[in-house]
C-alpha cells in the first residue's frame, strides 16, 4: 500500500523533479569524458576492442542523456478533480476525464501509476513526478485502492 498524506491538496501540475535532470547531467558528463578519452588518449586507438568499448560508452551514455533530458523538459501534465491532461515525447498528448477511468494500479517494478481509460488510452505517471500524491488522492476518491 502506498502511503500518501491525505491532508495534502491534489496537485494541479505534474513534472519531474531534479533527480531526472541530475541523471541526465551525469550521463552528459560521462559523454564528455568519453570524448576526451577518444581524442586525447592515444591508447584508445591501439586496440580495436578498446575503441569499440569507448564508442559504446559514448553511444550508451549519450542516449541516456537524451532520454533523461527529454523526460525532464517535455513530460508534463495537469489535473484537477474532473480530469487529467498529460504529455510525453514518446506517446504524445492525452486528455481524459476521471469519470472515464476503467482501471488504475501502481506498478512496483516500474514505479509508476498505470491509468487505463474507456477510450483505450493509457497514461503512466512516474512516482518520481512532482504532484503524483495528488493523483493518488483523486484515485482513492474514485474508489481505486493504491
Amino acid at each position: 500500500m502506498l502511503y500518501v498524506d491525505e491532508s495534502s491538496q491534489p496537485g494541479q501540475k505534474l513534472s519531474y523533479n531534479w533527480l531526472i535532470l541530475l541523471i541526465g547531467s551525469g550521463c552528459l558528463l560521462f559523454v564528455g569524458l568519453t570524448i576526451y578519452a577518444l581524442f586525447f588518449d592515444k591508447d584508445v586507438w591501439c586496440k580495436t576492442s578498446e575503441l569499440v568499448a569507448v564508442l559504446s560508452l559514448l553511444v550508451g551514455f549519450g542516449l541516456g542523456a537524451i532520454y533523461s533530458f527529454a523526460e525532464y523538459f517535455f513530460t508534463k501534465g495537469h489535473f484537477n478533480k474532473t480530469g487529467i491532461t498529460f504529455s510525453t515525447p514518446w506517446s504524445g498528448s492525452k486528455k481524459e476525464q476521471w469519470s472515464d477511468l476503467e482501471s488504475a494500479y501502481y506498478s512496483d517494478s516500474m514505479s509508476w501509476f498505470v491509468l487505463k481509460f474507456q477510450s483505450g488510452k493509457v497514461i503512466r505517471i512516474s512516482s518520481y513526478m512532482k504532484g503524483f500524491r495528488g493523483i493518488v488522492t483523486i484515485l482513492r476518491k474514485y474508489g481505486f485502492e493504491m
